[in-house]
């Protein structure tokens, strides 16, 4: 069975695989699951056959030159920190692979969301409702926070698109915060 080092943190494999799903692929392969940090501590003779890492541990250039067999990094972050060598991954055939697509739609909903309850005054009303003191610190720096949202969302969708037929126009959704 192929060795995959498991190394996923800040998840767990039973948040990225369901219970079935992650009974096959310890059946299917030799995982072997170290901490964050673990992966240069790992014996020679492990690193050698490692086919694959599963995570985004930090991967230098000695560790690299002993991991003889590897062909793939699967990140499951999706957030590609620089923390491993891609150049020489990618100079020897090793692909870096992402779950950024898993994520697309849902920040992209989560964008539009906010947007929608920053026009229709939600945050004012839990304020009003609550005395929420994190509203009220969002609230009143307002301009600042702003210019923190961005929108995101698939490239082949349209703002319009996402708001739908019934829904604010698109130009409701550009927030000035002069």
């Amino acid at each position: 069975r192929p060795l995959v080092i498991s190394a996923p943190a800040p998840r767990s494999l039973d948040l990225i695989f369901r219970p079935e799903a992650l009974a096959t692929f310890r059946e299917r392969y030799d995982v072997r699951e170290i901490d964050e940090g673990g992966l240069p501590n790992l014996p020679d003779d492990v690193l050698a056959i490692a086919r694959y890492i599963l995570g985004q541990p930090a991967i230098d250039d000695a560790t690299l030159k002993r991991l003889a067999s590897l062909r793939c990094v699967f990140n499951v972050e999706g957030n590609l920190m620089d923390n491993m060598p891609y150049a020489r991954l990618f100079e020897r055939g090793i692909h870096v692979v992402t779950t950024n697509p898993v994520f697309a739609q849902p920040v992209a909903e989560l964008g539009l969301a906010l947007a929608l309850s920053l026009l229709r005054g939600i945050v004012d009303a839990h304020l009003n409702e609550t005395g929420s003191e994190r509203a009220e610190i969002f609230l009143d720096d307002f301009p600042s926070y702003c210019e923190r949202f961005k929108l995101v969302k698939p490239k082949g969708l349209r703002v319009e698109d996402l708001l739908g037929k019934r829904g604010r126009s698109a130009n409701e959704l550009l927030l000035t915060t002069q």
